[in-house]
């Protein structure tokens, strides 16, 4: 086990403007998908351009592009996680010194961005959406010192693993991470159709883009504990690992990274064994993903998952890229604090196109 505790939760997606409504509308199997009208494909049976269908915030992001979606989504995210933990605003110095943001973004890949100035270096992020994103919410938050991590789906994982170690050297008393993507911008879409990755009546196996943010407040246990906050999750183990036969590399993962990374979490987070729970997924439709995660689940011994059944927020909201990871978090410590899970903990994976995958448990809370 970490020594880390869950005691804040915000998010903003296409079915919920807050973390409880997205979790609930998820729960429920709500969707709303869309027409996006910036990227058109053909229509098999009227043999006339449509746009393709996506999972929009059209609420808070219609009319902005790129960067500024970005800025939309995660200052509602940051607003949703203060209001609902009930955190001090932003000019209590003592509780904001003490804590460490960590801003998780998408792989700065120049493929995808090369219409985006604003996202060409970790440089160029920082000054076109961190810092306008700090200044937006500075009422409400003013953590002392603010880290990027481009690192897209595992970028959540990374974080996790971090705010364990400054927890433990006493380097600060809570983490606070943001993660945010939207894949339904135009410059986005572009990307992903020239990879053959979006769904349409040509290309049934491919996903359905999406665009969200999900802010997860960290911190000590004892800190927790002296605050009286509620602990709405705990961080148990956490993995990483590299696969080598990348989807961007043309290669077929055989999940060899993914099982590794699941027989590393259920071997050391101190869970009863075999795990029977259904596991969170980042599975959105795309052929590739599946079979990773297929060829994965054949790998780990019986003896440490033993079951079969699996959940997938992306029928909800469409694939939110390196917001993915933060969400399932968030669903994990809703459905064990709420009391639909099932057992004490949430097993769930990750895995992204570049051959970053990880995985990790979320127990329940006090």
């Amino acid at each position: 086990m970490t020594s880390v505790v869950i005691t804040g939760m915000g998010a903003v997606s296409s079915v919920g403007l807050d973390a409880a409504t997205t979790c609930a509308s998820i729960r429920a199997g709500l969707s709303r998908p869309e027409t996006l009208v910036e990227l058109e494909v053909l229509d098999r049976e009227e043999q006339a351009p449509v746009g393709v269908t996506g999972h929009p915030a059209s609420a808070v992001t219609f009319g902005f592009g790129g960067v500024g979606r970005w800025l939309q989504l995660a200052t509602l995210a940051l607003e949703d996680l203060c209001r609902s933990a009930g955190l001090p605003g932003g000019t209590d110095t003592r509780f904001w010194s003490s804590t460490l943001c960590y801003v998780v973004v998408p792989v700065l890949d120049v493929a995808r961005f090369i219409m985006e100035p604003s996202c060409g270096s970790d440089a160029a992020v920082e000054g076109a959406f961190v810092r306008p994103l700090l200044a937006r919410v500075k009422r409400a938050l003013v953590p002392g010192r603010t880290n990027l991590l481009g690192r897209g789906r595992t970028g959540v994982l990374e974080a996790l693993r971090l705010a364990d170690e400054h927890f433990r050297r006493v380097h600060c008393e809570r983490v606070l991470v943001l993660a945010v993507d939207s894949l339904t911008d135009a410059s986005t879409l572009s990307w992903l159709a020239e990879h053959g990755r979006l769904k349409h009546d040509e290309n049934p196996i491919g996903l359905i883009p999406g665009e969200g943010a999900v802010a997860l407040l960290l911190e000590a246990p004892r800190v927790a504990v002296s605050r009286g906050a509620t602990v709405v999750g705990r961080v148990g183990a956490v993995a990483i690992e590299r696969e080598p036969n990348a989807r961007f590399i043309g290669e077929r993962s055989q999940g060899e990274a993914l099982a590794r990374a699941v027989t590393s979490v259920l071997s050391s987070d101190g869970g009863a064994l075999p795990y029977r729970a259904p596991t969170l997924t980042d599975l959105n439709g795309e052929e590739w993903r599946a079979r990773e995660y297929g060829h994965a689940r054949v790998r780990v011994s019986r003896q440490l998952w033993d079951g079969d059944g699996a959940d997938l927020p992306a029928t909800s909201v469409g694939d939110l890229g390196a917001a993915m990871t933060a969400l399932e978090v968030l669903i994990a410590c809703r459905s064990l604090q709420r009391g639909y899970a099932v057992g004490d903990r949430v097993l769930f994976t990750s895995s992204d196109e570049y051959g970053n995958v990880g995985a990790s448990t979320i127990w329940k809370g006090a």
